[in-house]
């Protein structure tokens, strides 16, 4: 059994960590212009994190930066391919 096993995998990213522990209200950019609100992540691995709770609900969320389909079972995304993080974008 390896030390590293029980290690927590840290995204170098603040607000990402956070998610990855307390389900609340979070939103991210992708490289490609879409803008995802979630509600909590699984971080998957240095490469990848688990989007869970996508929300379409949002107050005065950009409307032309959604992504198109409601992804009910989440969503895996490269973490190369994020430009920021937001934790509570509408306020806490």
């Amino acid at each position: 059994m390896s030390i590293e096993a029980d290690i927590p995998i840290s995204t170098g990213s603040e607000a990402l960590d956070k998610a990855s522990c307390d389900h609340f209200d979070f939103a991210i950019k992708l490289v490609t212009g879409e803008i995802i609100c979630f509600e909590s992540l699984d971080i998957l691995n240095d490469k990848w994190v688990h989007l869970n709770g996508i929300r379409k609900d949002f107050h005065e969320q950009p409307q032309n930066t959604l992504i198109p389909f409601l992804a009910s079972r989440g969503m895996d995304i490269r973490i190369e391919h994020i430009v920021w993080v937001m934790d509570a974008p509408n306020g806490s």
